[in-house]
């Protein structure tokens, strides 16, 4: 009955608590980020001409009928050159939410999803995906959703008015 009832001996405590300070001390004040934590994925409408040789905007709408450009431009804002595990451009890019229909940009995927692997700078890497607005897009509000970004797992969104 007289047992002492603690979990650790006594000098394990004592190493236990210098292991806590070293540990705390090494911490620093800054947060934990994850490699290509400064990733950001934009994503803008425009509007296309000539087989989108010319595209003008950007755009936050876009006509039934109308064939507009989707640019996805992903950039390194911390300046470290990530590299970045995409999708290729035969796979879904883009994701249009909203409506009754879920749409993906390519319409129809013509490759596995897989990623390729690319430098990204503080010069954004570009990605264009034509969309074909067809009557299928009822009018109303749309996001255009980025998911070109497999790992680290980015998106970015663009919010589109269909008329």
């Amino acid at each position: 009955m007289g047992r002492d009832r603690t979990v650790f001996p006594y000098p394990a405590r004592a190493l236990t608590a210098a292991a806590v300070a070293v540990l705390s001390s090494c911490s620093g004040a800054e947060p934990f980020q994850s490699p290509g934590g400064g990733l950001t994925l934009t994503v803008l409408a425009y509007h296309c001409s000539g087989a989108c040789g010319s595209a003008s905007g950007p755009v936050d709408t876009v006509h039934q009928g109308d064939t507009a450009l989707v640019r996805l431009a992903i950039a390194d804002t911390a300046g470290d050159g990530t590299i970045a595990l995409i999708r290729p451009s035969c796979g879904v890019n883009v994701t249009i939410l909203g409506g009754a229909t879920l749409h993906t940009l390519p319409a129809a995927p013509t490759c596995p999803d897989s990623g390729i692997s690319v430098q990204v700078g503080s010069l954004p890497y570009l990605r264009d995906v034509v969309w074909i607005v067809d009557a299928s897009f009822a009018p109303g509000d749309y996001t255009l959703r980025g998911d070109v970004v497999v790992d680290p797992p980015v998106s970015g969104r663009r919010p589109v008015h269909v008329q």
